[in-house]
């Protein structure tokens, strides 16, 4: 179960941490240079619960053909699926082991009665009696390991069903690149007729934990240039913005 677990682990993407920037900046430098070309003027913030706009550095932009992405989203959400079935199968498992485990523990008390048997009958010395049973140290030290297991599946699951992280391993040859200034602004350049979608992702840490924000924006072909393109709160991948590509593509999950 655990390989089946990795396989679909790793061609959903997860392995990878982030989005990642391209290792070609000029990427699309032929298509370019070859039909007419459209800026796309961005900034990403977010803003707290006491309104604070908190503007977002050092944050990879990538502009992708939306034709592109749809595909590539469509392809991670099916394995997603896959993926969380399989989870939530060995979860189950884990935490049904682990209850067993604990039942048993509690029952013996720390004593079988074989291990006292053994005692009484003389076969085994005072001292080693004392030292534990055996069958209670081997059930104690399998069900710390059934906890760590039910925490890791736990923690897998929760980051499935709770963020888009499943949609930013390893992305597609970009048709431009950028990194977010000092002011979280960035700049793109794409061509003229083509829909584009943004993906970028960032972390912030505050007092009590690390946020994570995903944005999976549409750029249409048809949209003011003139207007700058804000990644924030209004439009991440849980909103039901109809800028965001999931909720077009999972209507019923936003």
């Amino acid at each position: 179960m655990k390989r089946l677990i990795s396989v679909l682990a790793l061609g959903l993407g997860l392995i990878a941490g982030s989005c990642g920037a391209p290792q070609n900046r000029s990427s699309g430098a032929n298509s370019k240079a070859s039909q007419p070309n459209r800026q796309v003027l961005g900034q990403i913030f977010v803003v707290t619960n006491s309104r604070e706009a908190i503007r977002l550095p050092l944050v990879d932009v990538l502009a992708i053909a939306e034709s592109t992405a749809v595909e590539l989203v469509s392809q991670r959400l099916r394995a997603r699926d896959s993926l969380t079935l399989v989870v939530k199968s060995s979860l189950a498992r884990a935490r049904s082991d682990r209850d067993a485990s604990t039942r048993w523990l509690v029952r013996t008390n720390g004593l079988t009665p074989e291990w006292e048997a053994r005692h009484r009958r003389g076969e085994v010395d005072f001292d080693t009696f004392i030292a534990g049973d055996p069958a209670v140290k081997r059930e104690t030290a399998n069900q710390a390991r059934l906890a760590l297991e039910v925490a890791r599946l736990s923690d897998q699951l929760r980051r499935l069903s709770e963020t888009e992280e499943w949609a930013f391993g390893p992305l597609p040859q970009p048709l431009d690149s950028a990194r977010t200034d000092a002011d979280g602004k960035f700049l793109l350049t794409v061509p003229l007729r083509t829909d584009a979608v943004l993906f970028a992702k960032a972390d912030r840490a505050t007092l009590s934990s690390t946020e994570q924000y995903f944005w999976i924006v549409r750029v249409p072909a048809s949209s003011d240039t003139t207007a700058p393109v804000l990644l924030s709160n209004d439009n991440m991948t849980r909103t039901s913005s109809p800028a965001s590509l999931l909720t077009q593509m999972t209507p019923s999950s936003r």
